[in-house]
């Protein structure tokens, strides 16, 4: 069985290459036979979001709960779908994922993924995403 460890989280987001969003936060990593799961959740004025990022090898799943709930799927050269269910309205949202990258640095105890895709929120291109998730273990 493998250990859950707490690690810090650094969560950059780039729209149109420029860089809109960074959360700085705790939370955990977990290995489960191949798959990581990073976990951590995020104050909104909504409230709580609660996120699970799992990366499967080839693909990445972001799931969201809370104040937000949805599912997505990244997969590289994919174009996945899901609704994103608020307080307020469902919208439909899609990635078409351009890259995803996993590096693992055990001597740094450091794991970090990197995807980009364009994001469409019902059916009208909003921009050209590129995250970068890092997690270090503390």
């Amino acid at each position: 069985m493998n250990e859950e460890k707490k690690v810090r989280i650094i969560f950059e987001t780039r729209v149109n290459k420029r860089k809109t969003n960074e959360l700085v936060t705790y939370g955990s990593i977990v290995f489960k036979g191949e798959d990581l799961y990073i976990r951590y959740a995020e104050e909104t004025i909504d409230g709580e979001v609660r996120y699970v990022v799992k990366y499967s090898g080839d693909e990445v799943k972001v799931m969201r709960s809370g104040a937000m709930n949805m599912r997505q799927v990244f997969k590289k050269g994919e174009e996945t779908s899901t609704i994103m269910r608020s307080k307020v309205t469902d919208l439909y949202v899609s990635a078409k994922t351009d890259s995803l990258c996993y590096l693992q640095d055990d001597s740094a105890h450091r794991h970090e993924l990197a995807f980009a895709y364009v994001l469409s929120i019902q059916y009208d291109e909003v921009g050209y995403y590129e995250v970068n998730l890092k997690a270090i273990e503390v």
